[in-house]
């Protein structure tokens, strides 16, 4: 398979739960879904391992971190594990807020998905500036960077890395982009509202909490 000499891990799947409109199971209803049920998702990862044995192969999902979702992923996930089905990870995209979430929930999530024996990755990480419901507000705008904000996003990400040191089980974090010159943010889910969710600002220039996380990695 092309590229399987620097691949380390493949995501398989992606976004296949969705408990809040999804089937009786949890399961989105995607087009694959609907029409080849969730043997087509077995079905894959099996492909994959014979296709790439030596790479990783998650299963990578958002807002799987906590609550109903969280928990139907690792129902499906031990299914998948007690039928002998390959998946080594699970990925945990970590688009979150300003203010969520907490310690106690980044370590329950590392600690349930590990006590399944399985790698994590936290991937697509931001942190918005703005919280769950205002997230979704086309009324009110930052117009310029809310600088308390920006203190209690670096917290959320000092807290992220600090804590995934401390665990094994966690081998990577990922951000989804580098730089708040440009984030998907900026469009989603408002058109053209600005946020600032990545760790270098919209100069592409180190935010105070690189300097941070150096320090604690350094300290380790």
């Amino acid at each position: 398979m092309r590229y399987n000499d620097i691949i380390y891990s493949w995501d398989v799947l992606n976004e296949v739960i969705d408990v809040e409109k999804g089937d009786e199971k949890g399961f989105r209803l995607s087009k694959w879904y609907n029409i080849c049920t969730e043997d087509v998702y077995e079905f894959a990862l099996r492909q994959m391992r014979q296709a790439s044995p030596s790479a990783r192969l998650f299963f990578n999902d958002y807002n799987n971190e906590s609550g109903p979702k969280m928990e139907a992923s690792i129902k499906y996930l031990s299914k998948l594990l007690d039928a002998g089905v390959p998946v080594d990870g699970v990925g945990i995209q970590a688009h979150w807020y300003y203010n969520f979430p907490d310690e106690k929930i980044i370590r329950d999530a590392i600690e349930k998905y590990s006590a399944l024996g399985l790698d994590i990755e936290f991937t697509e990480v931001d942190i918005s500036v703005y919280g769950w419901s205002e997230a979704r507000d086309k009324k009110d705008f930052f117009l310029t960077r809310p600088e308390d904000r920006i203190i209690k996003q670096a917290k959320i990400y000092t807290d992220l890395f600090t804590i995934a040191s401390e665990y094994p089980a966690v081998k990577n974090i990922t951000t989804w982009g580098v730089s708040d010159y440009h984030t998907w943010l900026d469009n989603f889910p408002v058109n053209n509202r600005k946020n600032w969710p990545l760790l270098f600002d919209e100069n592409n220039k180190e935010k105070a909490v690189v300097a941070q996380l150096i320090n604690a990695g350094n300290s380790k």
